[in-house]
């Protein structure tokens, strides 16, 4: 992936002296990350990313706030940050798959209609419900406009597709799982019409990744 950053940062970085001082989650986790531009490498933090979750840890009284990687209100496949306040409100660490600034333009070729037949042609059956949604796809040294679409076939499991906006190419494939959750589930915020079961989906992906990684975090 191009202007890929780091996934865990902790060693050599002590960001404990950032506190969260009264202010939501949400808004101390942006500050945190505009504090220090030169290790998110992000021109605009607030237009570029969107805080989607705000967990708290009852155990050992940890937030953690998880904000997705977009590009003018679009989002990037499978791109997103961490960020982990203690129980004082400090920052004690942040993790992530992430991709700095980046433009690209945002005409699409491609309708969602066309990019529906396309996956509907490869999956060779019908589709009981589909959801679409634009997307930004990072391959190789470039950013593709894409559509995203969950694919819910009739007797079958869920696929999900990734379809280059300008010329039809599947860029990735997801064989599906068979539940009534989407198939791109935890990889990019919500398509549309998305089921309940999809946001408990990915809701319980995220618990067991805040997890191993406070784990990572206390040794």
């Amino acid at each position: 992936y191009p202007t890929f950053s780091p996934f865990f940062i902790e060693e050599g970085f002590s960001p404990e002296s950032f506190i969260n001082s009264g202010g939501s989650p949400e808004k101390s986790a942006l500050c945190f990350i505009k504090h220090y531009p030169d290790i998110f490498k992000l021109d605009n933090p607030d237009e570029e990313l969107e805080v989607v979750q705000v967990t708290e840890d009852d155990v050992v009284g940890y937030t953690h706030v998880k904000l997705n990687r977009i590009f003018k209100g679009i989002p990037v496949f499978a791109s997103q940050l961490i960020i982990h306040f203690n129980q004082e409100g400090q920052v004690s660490s942040f993790n992530g798959n992430y991709h700095r600034s980046f433009t690209i333009s945002l005409e699409s070729t491609l309708s969602a209609d066309e990019a529906i037949k396309i996956a509907k042609k490869d999956a060779g059956s019908p589709a009981k419900k589909v959801a679409t949604g634009l997307l930004i796809y990072p391959k190789q040294q470039s950013y593709l406009l894409s559509w995203g679409v969950d694919y819910a076939q009739s007797d079958g499991p869920t696929l999900g597709y990734i379809i280059d906006a300008h010329t039809g190419e599947v860029l990735f494939k997801d064989p599906g799982i068979r539940t009534a959750g989407g198939a791109l589930a935890d990889r990019t915020p919500p398509l549309k019409e998305k089921s309940a079961m999809y946001v408990l989906l990915g809701f319980i992906v995220l618990l067991i990744a805040i997890f191993i990684g406070w784990r990572v975090f206390k040794k």
